[in-house]
């Protein structure tokens, strides 16, 4: 990760194909513990190693996942607005 991003390229593209996952499948997303697409994007994230992952990262996409849930937009806007949070603070 260099000092102007959030994550690096393989995080952005784990949460990528995790966001993707859960929304070609959103039936099992919300039939999981977490109870909706957006919140399972999380859920699955944290059955990765989070080894390299920083406390800022985890909770920026636990954040966007709250929220996304909280509209109800859908598993692909989690990945956006992580996104959108990680092109904020390169700027």
């Amino acid at each position: 990760m260099s000092p102007t991003t959030l994550f690096t390229q393989a995080q952005r593209n784990l949460i990528r194909s995790i966001a993707e996952e859960c929304a070609r499948q959103p039936e099992e997303a919300e039939a999981g513990l977490a109870g909706s697409e957006e919140l399972a994007v999380w859920e699955t994230l944290g059955y990765t190693r989070f080894e390299d992952w920083d406390a800022e990262q985890l909770m920026t996409v636990q954040k966007c996942a709250q929220e996304c849930a909280r509209r109800q937009s859908g598993a692909m806007s989690v990945y956006e607005m992580c996104v959108a949070a990680d092109e904020a603070k390169s700027h």
